[in-house]
């Protein structure tokens, strides 16, 4: 309860302000045109040593919104192991499944190969690392499957920052086409991050 209240509160406060790279720089990272960003809600939770932050930005011009939740220090290990479960959480919502009436059409749904790429090689902050792009509904959910559902082009990825931050990101770009993904808009976006000095 005293989460959501947190949460409501820092979020109506914000009133989407403008990013300043203050924000991210704790984490070794800055966004090259911050200025074009705005806060929607940002929300810090400590709960022993861990340390929580969820930061939503909004950029109108480029009709695209960046979740980042950021949880550490954690280590490697640690790190792998959250990364698999959260990337396995994901890519399950696109796993054929059995069709809840079985007919002589279709024994199993499946989502079209157009509508995303579980293994997209992208480059973050210098790295080459893999993300989910797919489809995403209005309100910000992966597993969409069909182009009538489709609102945002989205990009999920994990990375593990040298500061020992688990860093879980989504990308929501409006879509250009519902019956194709289209991954630049998104790669744009994540060359704007950059490792802070």
């Amino acid at each position: 309860m005293t989460f959501g209240l947190l949460f409501l509160l820092q979020s109506i406060l914000l009133n989407a302000a403008p990013l300043s790279n203050s924000v991210l720089a704790p984490y070794g990272m800055r966004l090259s045109k911050a200025e074009d960003w705005n806060v929607e809600s940002q929300v810090q939770q400590e709960e022993g040593r861990q340390r929580i932050q969820i930061i939503n930005l909004k950029n109108s011009q480029q009709k695209s919104v960046i979740e980042m939740t950021l949880i550490g220090p954690m280590d490697q290990s640690q790190y792998n192991e959250s990364s698999r479960m959260e990337k396995l959480s994901v890519e399950n919502l696109y796993h054929p499944m059995a069709t809840p009436y079985p007919g002589t059409i279709s024994k199993k749904s499946t989502c079209p190969k157009e509508l995303l790429n579980l293994k997209q090689k992208i480059s973050f902050l210098g790295d080459k690392t893999e993300g989910l792009v797919a489809k995403v509904s209005a309100r910000g959910t992966f597993g969409v499957c069909n182009s009538q559902a489709a609102f945002y082009d989205g990009l999920f990825m994990t990375y593990f920052l040298k500061q020992k931050y688990f860093l879980r990101m989504t990308i929501f770009h409006e879509q250009i086409n519902p019956k194709t993904l289209f991954y630049k808009p998104i790669q744009d976006i994540l060359n704007q991050f950059q490792k802070s000095p």
